[in-house]
């Protein structure tokens, strides 16, 4: 073989491996291989741009790497927030477009969550990340458009969509399913159904490599959607290795334990840690993160053909445990904001226990305390009224900090709502001052009263009392209306703001069930007896699902029994929400001044009044309001108001 033979020889074998090499798919990454070498944060969408790095949470490498598995056709991922779910998602979206390019669906719960991910994620994904800024650039060199909601790539395209639109979920087929936020779809799209199945339909024609992630912070037991379909898979949960004694525990909020003030029972965040169950010894943040890195994932559920992963912020370098504390702590006795507290923090369902309170052992809360030795930890006062067809009831509260409250009496202004003088009573019942064992004064600051009957009287009522914070309310259903609404409604009789009773139901349930003194725990003088707790206790939580197959939630009358005092104690809530934020160290001095100061004793409350419990009015002596038959003939609304502005003087108020 001569010199020149040889030479083309080598030009060939050369030209084949450049071809072969060209030709050649790159070999198949891992995902969180794929996501270490090419992504990139961009700046301004996380606490840490720049260069992506698995291990600064390493419980994600076995969740990426799943998910990029051809084993594993569906992931489901039921996660608290800030643990790193957006940006999962991203590394799945650029793994497949970069990696693995076919058609992919991306769904959010609404368009316009669709919409903002699009323009403040995934483009400022494409534009910084080298390789997919190639990908997406030639497409657009060949005459690609690219949309909001449609972006396209070599090999594939990129479709963007919400949960709310029928039309996102019908007329696409992808092997890649990505369904972000599952338990705030709508219950159907439209009247076309699930929009979680609806949207797993478009993956059928390929069955033999699709995927499909599910992803979501849960919502209620009996109601998540991802709760429901984690329990059909392995049931993953991660494990940390305790520092002290290297034993492998899933953290747990029952791990979490904090300090308190000794004399209020008050939370000290700062020294909260978590606490291995086999040891008993404490993690500072340095530890809990050196635990999470030598953690692992085990499955309760092995036999399971899909994967699921479940993960709560106790495991996230990215939130400490005094935060989440905090949030615990803020969130103690309001029902809304502690589901929030399960769903988001903890990515645990919430389970309702506030069903019922007939387990609450009452008489053992009962305290030796009246209208003039009110405890000191008292710093103000509301009122809540229930109008019935021939009396007034009123309840009385006292509040401190962090919703701790305390039932102060229970007053019966008898009389017909249409006449002048049962009026003239609660006006003057309204007005009384208490006083605290401390000699401080305490005026009721706010009251609520229910116009839901005799409603005319009771508009009439309030603004002929302006100058007060005496409001007429009305119960407004729903689980997810605000127990104090941003602004009053209007109405042909009056002005009126609607309560959110389930809201606040809810919130008094739940402190109710606070065992001890502290936050959000509920006390009783001595003066009330078991016909006032059995009104505490006449409704019951149900649960009833709808024409739609979805499942709603209310507090229902289930006993014949009377529920005055549930309502009171609603109103006075409601009224308490009335006054916004609360500067309680203000407040405190406040109070503490008026005990230095010649403080007004407290004036006899209404005539008829009734020491706490409310008792049936029926046994009540009544005395009937008598008109004299000389009485000119005026419009009963004419002189409720001269009667009524007669009398608007007013306690002194730190508000």
């Amino acid at each position: 073989m001569n010199l020149r033979e040889i030479s083309n020889r080598n030009f060939r074998n050369k030209i084949s491996r450049v071809i072969k090499q060209t030709l050649q798919p790159p070999p198949k990454l891992k995902l969180s291989d794929w996501a270490d070498t090419y992504r990139v944060i961009p700046a301004g969408t996380s606490s840490i741009p720049g260069r992506w790095r698995t291990d600064r949470a390493e419980y994600q490498r076995e969740i990426l790497d799943t998910i990029s598995d051809d084993k594993t056709e569906t992931v489901v991922l039921m996660i608290a927030s800030q643990v790193g779910k957006s940006e999962a998602l991203l590394n799945i979206l650029g793994y497949f477009i970069h990696n693995d390019p076919s058609t992919i669906l991306f769904v959010q719960d609404t368009v316009n969550e669709a919409q903002k991910f699009s323009s403040e994620r995934i483009t400022k994904m494409f534009r910084d990340t080298p390789e997919l800024a190639a990908l997406t650039k030639e497409t657009k060199e060949k005459g690609a458009r690219d949309t909001m909601l449609m972006k396209q790539f070599l090999g594939g395209t990129l479709y963007i969509g919400g949960a709310n639109s029928p039309s996102a979920l019908k007329s696409i087929s992808a092997r890649v399913l990505l369904c972000d936020e599952v338990d705030r779809y709508p219950a159907s799209a439209g009247s076309e159904g699930n929009p979680v199945s609806l949207a797993i339909n478009r993956t059928t024609n390929y069955e033999h490599n699709r995927k499909i992630v599910l992803v979501s912070s849960p919502g209620d037991t009996y109601t998540s959607e991802i709760y429901a379909r984690y329990l059909q898979t392995d049931q993953r949960e991660y494990q940390i290795r305790c520092v002290h004694c290297d034993h492998y525990f899933v953290p747990k909020w029952d791990h979490v334990k904090w300090n308190k003030v000794e004399e209020t029972g008050h939370a000290i965040p700062e020294t909260a840690m978590i606490y291995c169950p086999d040891c008993g010894a404490g993690h500072t943040e340095g530890q809990r993160f050196e635990a999470m890195r030598n953690g692992r994932w085990i499955k309760n559920n092995p036999t399971a053909k899909d994967a699921g992963f479940k993960a709560s912020q106790l495991i996230s370098p990215f939130v400490t445990i005094k935060t989440i504390v905090k949030k615990f702590v803020s969130a103690i006795g309001k029902p809304g904001e502690l589901r929030v507290f399960f769903n988001n923090n903890l990515g645990e369902p919430y389970e309702d226990k506030t069903d019922g309170l007939d387990d609450i052992e009452f008489l053992d809360r009962l305290e030796e305390y009246g209208t003039t030795n009110i405890p000191e930890k008292v710093l103000f006062l509301t009122a809540g009224v229930d109008v019935q067809s021939d009396r007034l009831e009123m309840s009385v509260w006292g509040w401190g900090r962090d919703l701790e409250s305390w039932h102060i009496e229970h007053v019966i202004v008898h009389g017909n709502p249409t006449q002048v003088r049962t009026w003239i009573d609660l006006k003057q019942a309204l007005l009384t001052v208490y006083k605290r064992e401390d000699g401080a004064a305490l005026p009721i600051e706010a009251a609520c009263i229910d116009s839901g009957h005799e409603a005319r009287a009771v508009y009439e009522f309030t603004r002929a009392n302006n100058a007060q914070r005496w409001y007429a309310v009305k119960g407004k259903p729903g689980a997810s209306v605000d127990i104090w609404p941003k602004r009053a409604s209007y109405t042909d009789k009056g002005k009126m703001y609607s309560v959110g009773i389930e809201s606040a139901k809810d919130s008094i349930a739940e402190c109710l069930k606070v065992p001890e003194t502290g936050p959000g725990f509920v006390h009783f003088s001595n003066r009330c007896d078991p016909d006032f707790f059995s009104q505490l206790t006449s409704e019951r939580k149900v649960y009833e699902q709808d024409k739609r197959g979805m499942i709603k939630r209310y507090w229902k009358l289930v006993k014949q029994a009377r529920n005055e005092a549930w309502d009171c104690f609603v109103y006075a809530l409601a009224a308490r929400q009335s006054l916004g934020t609360i500067d309680f160290d203000a407040l405190e001095l406040n109070v503490k001044a008026r005990i230095a100061s010649a403080a007004p004793e407290p004036a006899t409350t209404a005539p008829a009044k009734a020491t706490a419990p409310a008792v049936d009015a029926v046994k009540q002596p009544q005395t009937p309001v008598v008109q004299p038959a000389t009485q000119p003939t005026k419009p009963a609304l004419e002189a409720w108001q001269q009667q009524l502005i007669a009398m608007n003087s007013r306690p002194y108020s730190p508000w």
